[in-house]
């Protein structure tokens, strides 16, 4: 039976100088992981069993959040908490903040690999899945759309819920892609929508599924079978499209 410690790899100052924060972690191979926090920092390990002293802190965003950079604020509480994490290999990951920008490197263990995210956006995106090292699927919270960002060019963005919001997106390498969505802002049922060419020129997505509690996350390990956890305590099962078309 396997074993599971708990090791605190976070020690720094979390947003508005409240604990650490994580908020999301991405591991490509065994001899990297990569975390996120909410007070702009990656904790990157190549070695993630090796206990707390494996892991380092580099602070990544130097970016400024919405309220901040149209109000002229400064210091620490103006640094935009990183909200998620997708790394496609050991060399290509990409984060995203709270204030819509989008952090990318090809060195994730070097701590001054990454750039992009300085300038804020009034959108702001929830999660990130990037299944090729070329290709990334972000979910705008607000617009209720989906956003694909190829070679960090954006190339297409499609609406799901035009008066909701897309909280997640999981995408399996190369061949499927998950979102889930709420009709409304006061609605807690979220929509599933599913891509069978999530890398195509025009991507085209499906509504599979209706849940009574918002999909927190979604794992294929198979090219038959899906798995959604649901906020409420049950899982959907069920085989993307791809396997009814044969």
């Amino acid at each position: 039976r396997g074993s599971w410690a708990t090791v605190k790899v976070d020690a720094g100052i979390g947003y508005l100088g409240s604990g650490p924060v994580l908020t999301g972690v991405s591991c490509p191979s065994r001899t990297l992981c990569v975390a996120v926090d909410y007070a702009g920092n990656a904790i990157v390990s190549t070695d993630p069993a090796g206990g707390a002293s494996a892991w380092t802190l580099h602070p990544i965003d130097d970016g400024l959040d919405y309220e901040c950079y149209h109000y002229g604020g400064t210091g620490p509480g103006c640094i935009p908490g990183l909200v998620g994490i997708s790394c496609a290999s050991r060399t290509t990951c990409a984060a995203i903040d709270w204030a819509g920008g989008i952090l990318l490197t090809h060195n994730p263990i070097a701590p001054g690999g990454w750039g992009g995210g300085q300038q804020p956006a009034s959108e702001s995106y929830d999660a990130i899945s990037c299944p090729s090292a070329h290709l990334c699927w972000l979910a705008q919270l607000y617009s209720g759309q989906v956003i694909r960002i190829r070679d960090g060019r954006t190339d297409n963005a499609t609406v799901l819920e035009p008066s909701g919001s897309i909280i997640g997106i999981w995408c399996r390498p190369a061949s499927i892609c998950f979102a889930s969505g709420t009709p409304n802002q006061s609605s807690s049922a979220t929509q599933l929508f599913e891509s069978i060419n999530p890398g195509a020129r025009h991507p085209r997505w499906t509504r599979t599924s209706t849940t009574p509690g918002a999909t927190i996350a979604v794992s294929c390990p198979s090219t038959t079978i899906c798995i959604a956890a649901i906020e409420n305590g049950t899982v959907q099962i069920g085989a993307p499209r791809a396997t009814h078309r044969h």
